[in-house]
């Protein structure tokens, strides 16, 4: 269980690493051929059609090289830029909140997003499977998001609203699924897909030997004991990696943005979160530098 207090320090630091950083700006959230861009002229950079000058037009608009064929002035119409567009999928499942550290990473990632999002003026959305939620509304999500629902499989795995957005989704992918299959259904009508994946030392690194009863934390099942010992460990460890390196494959197959923010057992300074999150981020795309 987060703190309000604890809650309320990581926003605030995320909110202020925000300052420091944007958004990438997806290429193809120009491409019109997906019905996300708006069909108009605007005062977007790419051309999208010419007319006759007229008193008052931008002298830099000028199209002078036509002017030098024909004898005729006339101007570029930039095609209108589509309104960039954030969504932000935060898995909610009970195995995000194991450790509390790793719930806040989560909060934290989702918050730096949504405010660099926000700085920009880009539309943001968090969609938790139930709702968009945008506006004022980010807030009071963020301060009051708990990790405890019940593993439905990977957040919204189904149709995601329609947008040409830059689709985020932030988990620890901890589940038995085809990522392909997955992600394809996420990149559907999106402009670019990024899968930010979450993941305690606790789970990467387990240290832990002796008899154990495992319990699933997403609904309560009791498996058989379990004797933990190196092996034991060793073969976890091979376990896991396979499964990342099945959803790194997926993600470069639809050239999705893939990033990896591990949670230190070691508790870390909030500046120090920040740093590390950020450095992640940009190192793999997501993110840039001011």
């Amino acid at each position: 269980m987060l703190s309000r207090r604890e809650r309320e320090r990581w926003i605030q630091q995320a909110r202020v690493a925000a300052a420091r950083c944007t958004l990438r700006y997806p290429p193809t959230m120009l491409d019109t051929s997906c019905g996300g861009a708006a069909p108009g002229p605007g005062s977007g950079l790419e051309i999208h059609d010419f007319r006759p000058y007229q008193p008052g037009d931008d002298p830099r608009r000028i199209d002078w090289r036509a002017y030098a064929r024909s004898d005729t002035l006339v101007v570029r119409r930039p095609r209108k830029e589509v309104a960039p567009r954030l969504q932000v999928a935060l898995d909610l499942s009970a195995s995000m909140g194991v450790w509390p550290e790793k719930a806040l990473h989560a909060l934290f990632l989702t918050t730096l997003l949504v405010e660099a999002g926000r700085r920009v003026d880009w539309r943001v959305e968090i969609v938790t499977g139930d709702a968009g939620i945008a506006g004022d509304e980010l807030d009071e999500f963020l301060e009051s998001a708990r990790f405890i629902r019940p593993d439905t499989g990977l957040p919204l795995f189904g149709p995601w609203p329609a947008a040409r957005a830059l689709r985020v989704v932030v988990s620890d992918f901890l589940v038995p699924t085809d990522f392909l299959t997955y992600l394809l259904g996420v990149s559907r009508g999106a402009a670019q897909v990024a899968a930010i994946v979450v993941l305690s030392e606790h789970e990467t690194n387990p240290s832990f030997s002796g008899a154990f009863r495992l319990v699933d934390p997403e609904n309560s099942s009791r498996f058989r004991n379990l004797r933990v010992t190196g092996a034991v460990r060793t073969r976890y460890r091979a376990r896991l990696l396979a499964h990342l390196e099945s959803l790194q494959r997926a993600a470069a197959q639809v050239r999705a943005w893939y990033a990896r923010v591990d949670v230190p057992r070691a508790r870390r300074s909030l500046p120090e979160v920040a740093s590390h999150c950020m450095s992640t981020l940009v190192r793999t795309g997501i993110l840039e530098v001011r």
